[in-house]
């Protein structure tokens, strides 16, 4: 799934939508990408690796995530954690 980082509401409103059709696995997987973007959002605003990678890690094809997290290894200089996760 492509994520944009700024579509939480729109994940959390699928989210809401397949709970009330019952397709509970299509529910767990919109709300799985709405906590990854806000994951991703705070994790920019503040910095912090963890919750980028959280982020990537919970919505796998969130690209914007990946590269980020990438990114802020490379500038501290964990070429091998950024490598790992490539």
């Amino acid at each position: 799934m492509q994520l944009n980082h700024l579509n939480y509401v729109a994940m959390f409103n699928l989210f809401s939508l397949e709970a009330r059709q019952k397709d509970y696995r299509a529910a767990l997987l919109a709300l799985q990408a709405a906590l990854a973007c806000v994951l991703l959002i705070k994790g920019r605003l503040s910095g912090d690796k963890g919750l980028v990678r959280r982020s990537f890690e919970l919505a796998e094809g969130n690209f914007e995530a990946l590269v980020l997290y990438v990114l802020m290894e490379v500038r501290e200089g964990g070429y091998g954690e950024a490598l790992k996760v490539l």
